[in-house]
């Protein structure tokens, strides 16, 4: 394995973490609701500009569900590290940052989703720089 097969792999393993420990609270019923309300509270005490509406259970589910596939992708990342799952990951992150752009541009959604966007921004640009240096 060559040193740039290693960083792609270090890198791919480390989001894969990251997405565990951010997306899992969003996973579990009645977790993912605390969690949305620590991101309201936040976003208000820190004066964060832009909508936060209340979460009905509806929205709760699809949170739940979004964790739910989350959780299930980054262990298949943890568990085979191909170099291709990289590249998916990192046209999912962008794809997820683009999306939450457009909302808090078009539909004045919260901006404490930047924090969000930074590291989609951040371990997507990681993982397509180093899927691009392997040989």
């Amino acid at each position: 394995m060559t040193p740039a097969e290693r960083r792609l792999r270090r890198v791919q393993r480390a989001s894969a973490i990251y997405d565990l420990i951010a997306v899992t609270p969003f996973a579990l019923p009645g977790v993912a609701a605390w969690e949305v309300n620590q991101l309201h509270e936040t976003a208000v005490k820190l004066g964060i500009p832009g909508q936060f509406p209340a979460f009905a259970p509806t929205h709760l589910f699809f949170a739940n569900l979004f964790g739910i596939f989350t959780i299930t992708w980054s262990v298949m990342r943890l568990r085979s590290t191909e170099p291709r799952f990289a590249l998916y990951d990192a046209i999912l992150r962008f794809a997820f940052a683009t999306t939450m752009c457009i909302y808090m541009i078009g539909y004045d959604v919260t901006r404490i989703l930047l924090v969000f966007v930074a590291f989609e921004l951040l371990w997507g640009s990681l993982q397509w720089f180093a899927y691009s240096r392997r040989p």
